[in-house]
């Protein structure tokens, strides 16, 4: 049975390839998270089922953010809290609105604008697609799935790991070695990069601090969510039997505390996204699949279909459209798909006099639109125009 703790874990697929950002007077260091689109992790060991789908590359920091960084940070945009260890300790004592504050810095060089639109003490909006519109290159708080995918899809794209150093089994081989995990020897988190590397080329998302996400928890108290090891804290409610020193590194737990707390051991690493990064692939199928320019019939039907992770009830479809032109008549949900009509006249003449088509000819075309939260899609599918005169 799996357990949830007051903490809460996102993580991403990362591929080895490095970057590093110099913004705002500080220099953060990146992995790339590729194979976008994967499938979540359904293995009886991931909590929730299903975890670690991105349909999109991302960039997530390479270490946890330092204390040096959040001085330097927090005395240029005025965030007001000082943090706590030192150097390049990672940073803790830090609420999830601290954090959301720094990250809207680095994007805007404003506390107050980027992703994250906060009243005091009470997140008012995560909008991630205005924020790309707004400054191109935003930096965020990673979302649970990020995270997830970052720590344990493998790098191959094969699957995913149970730690985020590819290990499975911790009654074979425990994976402490490398690692700051609560029992293992250290009263404070050390500086970063001091452990051993994980497989997609982070360090320290088994242990140091834990790690604040974006994931909203629907409690009361509206917690945030986080995860990873620590050195400080063991799992009080582990399975019995588990070496409860290293359980919380693993894929199995996820939680949230309070978006308000400051504690030694909560710290955070953020993500990076761009415009251009973030757009869905649909599955696109149009009906008629040969369209006669000479028919008399009233609508063209396409059903949308989203990946792995997201739901057609979150199209906006009043954001959809055929070949950017042609708006939407007619919509439903249907078998999971959004099923959208297209007038048919307007398109034959799209074809005829904008793109001038001459039968018989195959015409790719392209399906767009947006989720409520702003994230883009696209498909395509191939139709075959004809013309044979009067017809249906």
């Amino acid at each position: 049975m799996k357990r949830m703790t007051c903490l809460a874990v996102v993580m991403l697929a990362v591929v080895d390839v490095a970057s590093a950002d110099s913004i705002r007077g500080i220099d953060i260091d990146f992995v790339t998270i590729g194979n976008a689109g994967n499938p979540g992790d359904t293995r009886a060991e991931a909590y929730p089922s299903g975890s670690g789908t991105v349909g999109y590359d991302y960039r997530i920091g390479k270490y946890e953010i330092t204390a040096a960084q959040w001085q330097t940070i927090n005395a240029a945009a005025g965030i007001g809290n000082p943090g706590g260890w030192s150097g390049n300790q990672p940073v803790a004592w830090v609420s999830w609105y601290d954090a959301a504050q720094f990250c809207n810095y680095l994007t805007s060089g404003d506390k107050n604008l980027g992703a994250y639109q906060l009243s005091p003490g009470v997140s008012i909006t995560v909008d991630r697609a205005a924020a790309m519109s707004a400054y191109g290159t935003i930096y965020v708080l990673p979302t649970e799935d990020e995270w997830y995918k970052a720590a344990y899809f493998k790098p191959d794209g094969s699957g995913y790991s149970s730690y985020a150093n590819g290990q499975e089994n911790i009654w074979i081989s425990p994976p402490h070695e490398g690692w700051n995990y609560y029992g293992g020897g250290y009263d404070s988190p050390w500086d970063v990069g001091t452990g051993t590397m994980e497989q997609n080329g982070t360090f320290d998302m088994m242990g140091n601090v834990w790690e604040w996400n974006e994931k909203l928890f629907p409690f009361e108290s509206a917690d945030r969510g986080f995860r990873g090891g620590s050195y400080a804290i063991q799992y009080y409610g582990h399975l019995p039997g588990w070496p409860e020193d290293v359980f919380l590194s693993s894929a199995d737990i996820a939680g949230g505390i309070q978006a308000w707390r400051e504690e030694t051991y909560v710290g955070f690493r953020i993500a990076s996204v761009q415009v251009g990064d973030v757009t869905i692939d649909a599955t696109v199928n149009i009906d008629p699949d040969t369209l006669n320019l000479n028919s008399k019939g009233k609508w063209v039907t396409c059903y949308i279909e989203l990946p792995e992770g997201h739901e057609v009830s979150d199209i906006d479809v009043d954001s959809v459209s055929l070949e950017g032109l042609l708006e939407v008549q007619q919509s439903d949900i249907q078998d999971g798909m959004l099923m959208v009509k297209f007038d048919r006249e307007d398109l034959a003449a799209y074809l005829e006099v904008v793109l001038g088509v001459v039968p018989p000819v195959d015409v790719e075309l392209m399906v767009t639109g947006n989720l409520t939260d702003g994230t883009p899609f696209e498909g395509r599918d191939t139709i075959r125009v004809i013309d044979k005169g009067g017809g249906k």
